[in-house]
């Protein structure tokens, strides 16, 4: 069975995937942001191994919603 490291996912079934920590970083937000999103199934792409999100290094941060919610 393959080991998934934290920093990166590495060709795991003949794919390169990134991990939400690099995401959130590459993206500029923290990673329970980048989670939630994973949650509302808002990121293109990504897959869940066991506890460990798998997202395509060329996934692009989801747009904002406009809900009409005010503040």
């Amino acid at each position: 069975m393959m080991r998934i490291r934290k920093a990166k996912v590495n060709n795991y079934f003949g794919l390169t995937m990134i991990t939400v920590q690099t995401a959130a970083t590459n993206w500029r937000v923290s990673e329970q942001r980048v989670r939630q999103w994973l949650g509302e199934d808002r990121i293109k792409g990504a897959i869940k191994f066991g506890k460990v999100w798998a997202i395509p290094p060329k996934a692009k941060r989801p747009a904002k919603l406009n809900n009409g919610a005010k503040a």
